[in-house]
């Protein structure tokens, strides 16, 4: 279960870009003045609410560049 909040996700394609992905998201919220629900460990930062999913996979397409993952994080509010 994910904490009760407001979410920004986006969708990717490829296992490979998951880290590229998850960048992009960071990246576009800070652009459009958001804050995430985050806090700061001595190993990177922590996310209250954080989530990532594949769309479609194996089951799909046996070629893991064109499987599509979501991953949504916090907004703080």
């Amino acid at each position: 279960m994910l904490p009760e909040g407001k979410y920004a996700s986006l969708i990717f394609t490829g296992v490979d870009n998951g880290i590229a992905g998850n960048a992009a998201l960071i990246d576009w919220g800070k652009s459009m003045g958001l804050e995430w629900d985050t806090w700061q460990m001595d190993n990177g930062d922590c996310f209250s609410g954080r989530v990532e999913h594949l769309i479609d996979g194996p089951e799909d397409d046996p070629d893991p560049s064109n499987w599509r993952s979501e991953v949504a994080m916090k907004i703080k509010v």
